[in-house]
């Protein structure tokens, strides 16, 4: 009779739980009904079909960015749109129209969605500025945030230019050599050091010595991404037993490195204001400090502390990093821009390297008049944005509202803002397929959407280190281009592009999509062979 009854129960427990996942995926469909989307929603499966075609179009290991620009141009589609991947992931709200996205960034800025938290956790841990909101987010922006202000970075372009003179010098021995160079790695080290001397006041060492650091942090980027997408669980428990080794070295690293400069802090006569602090980590020290006079370096606060650098020193150096060898591919795909730029450089700085350095030392704000170069560097970035936001409604928003009409955001869903769409859109950019700085430049510049370029978003939550980025490349690009030439060595022409938007692939291969890391990247492959330009 037990069992009999146990076994009815169980039933009865089973068809009720089947019951309501039959109830919820009828809300769920029904919800999108009448919704702009793509095409073949389908009552069992949403739009998986979709976004499975949109994910074989590109070479595996692609950043989602490019599946909600496939989608935008394969079925013109309109500037916000749905795609129901229930029960897998929750709606999602695609943002292309500029003024749309304006009204979640900026209008009624959206907070961060709980999905970007999960993703960037086996990077950089729980709660970075990254990732959070509210009281948090304000906790760690005055953290860290000061150390990025406009005003601050260009009193460090004196400092860039330093590790800019040795990028410059390994460089020479590389192009003596004929080396063929993983540019990507080989950038990571000088942007490394600059953002080593933001944070901790003094270089990292990584292009001279090697940085231990430097090598884990970038050693944390595939297992990481592995415990996030693999679906093997035995190649995820690996991955994930092999990012917690390398987690724990850069924890104590950093932990023993705050340690000591608070005890260096704490033994003098007199501190500086916190405008005058030399790096953010004594920023952050001195805020401590002066909060709370006598309490130790306790573990929750170094903990909230490692948190924050590591996300500053991963993201800080991997988005400049990938810009910068985008950057250099586009130029050697382009000797009549190259051309120009280095003409640039001659008439605004000088032909002689050693007196563009003095030049840089002695009147840092130079480098704003480097037009062209700005140029590149904003095409590239339209072409290749790094950063990619989802966003959540705020409490009690149930629209995205703007111009009159009104779109439902469920609860939960993920709204994103594709700044990557926004970017290869033809209603907003002329021959958006073309490599073309020169619409940065004049009456174009002047005339384009004021909105259409976001690569490092916008509103309160735009990368607090877009300008020592961008002075980063200037700096870079002034110290190396002129010199240098790089031919990329390991392209593999398609014969026809993968998809409508762009056809870059036909020169290069499957190099010309990002691939996800903590930001959108480079593919490992990218390889070039360096040589003297002519000049001494």
């Amino acid at each position: 009779m037990f069992a009999r009854w146990h076994l009815v129960l169980v039933a009865s427990v089973g068809a009720a739980w089947v019951a309501q996942k039959v109830i919820k995926l009828i809300i769920v469909r029904r919800w999108f009904k009448n919704l702009p989307q793509p095409p073949g929603h389908n009552f069992l499966s949403g739009h998986l079909a979709a976004m499975t075609e949109a994910s074989q179009a590109f070479p595996p290991g692609t950043h989602p960015q490019y599946f909600y620009t496939y989608l935008a141009h394969k079925y013109k589609l309109p500037g916000i749109f749905y795609i129901d991947l229930w029960p897998l992931a929750v709606p999602q709200i695609v943002i292309t129209d500029p003024d749309i996205a304006m009204q979640v960034l900026t209008v009624n800025p959206f907070p961060k969605h709980p999905q970007i938290e999960v993703f960037l956790r086996p990077f950089t841990g729980k709660g970075s500025i990254a990732a959070s909101n509210g009281d948090r987010w304000k906790y760690n922006h005055r953290m860290v945030g000061g150390g990025f202000t406009a005003s601050h970075i260009k009193s460090m372009i004196t400092m860039i230019s330093e590790e800019g003179f040795t990028f410059h010098n390994r460089f020479k021995e590389m192009a003596e050599r004929g080396d063929a160079i993983a540019l990507e790695e080989e950038t990571s080290k000088a942007i490394f050091d600059v953002v080593g001397k933001i944070v901790f006041g003094f270089s990292l060492e990584a292009q001279k010595t090697g940085s231990p650091l430097l090598e884990d942090l970038r050693a944390t980027i595939d297992p990481a991404t592995a415990v996030l997408s693999s679906f093997n669980p035995i190649a995820r428990y690996k991955s994930w037993r092999k990012l917690r080794g390398i987690r724990k070295r850069v924890h104590d690293s950093l932990s023993a490195e705050i340690r000591k400069r608070g005890a260096i802090m704490k033994d003098e006569k007199e501190l500086p204001s916190r405008r005058k602090a030399k790096s953010i980590m004594d920023r952050i020290i001195l805020d401590r400090m002066q909060d709370e006079p006598n309490a130790p370096l306790n573990q929750a606060f170094l903990d909230d502390v490692i948190t924050n650098l590591k996300a500053l020193l991963l993201g800080g150096h991997g988005t400049t990093t990938s810009t910068f060898t985008f950057a250099v591919m586009f130029l050697s795909l382009h000797p009549d821009i190259l051309a120009r730029l280095r003409q640039e450089h001659d008439e605004i700085f000088d032909p002689d390297f050693e007196t563009t350095i003095e030049i840089i030392n002695s009147d840092p704000s130079r480098t704003n008049k480097l037009d062209l170069t700005n140029a590149v560097i904003k095409e590239t970035l339209r072409f290749y944005p790094i950063g990619f936001t989802i966003r959540s409604a705020p409490t009690g928003v149930k629209f995205i509202e703007h111009n009159g009409n009104k779109w439902p955001v469920a609860h939960g869903a993920m709204v994103i803002p594709s700044a990557h769409s926004t970017q290869m859109d033809a209603s907003l950019w002329k021959d958006p397929n073309c490599f073309r700085p020169d619409r940065f430049l004049g009456e174009e510049g002047a005339s384009q959407h004021r909105f259409a370029w976001r690569p490092f978003e916008r509103g309160p939550r735009a990368c607090i280190a877009q300008d020592l980025a961008m002075d980063e490349l200037r700096v870079m690009l002034l110290l190396v281009v002129r010199w240098f030439d790089f031919e990329l060595v390991n392209e593999t022409q398609n014969k026809k592009p993968r998809v409508e938007f762009m056809d870059l692939d036909e020169r290069i291969g499957d190099l010309a999509f990002q691939v996800v890391g903590m930001e959108a990247k480079p593919n490992k492959a990218m390889r070039f062979r360096v040589r003297p330009s002519g000049r001494s």
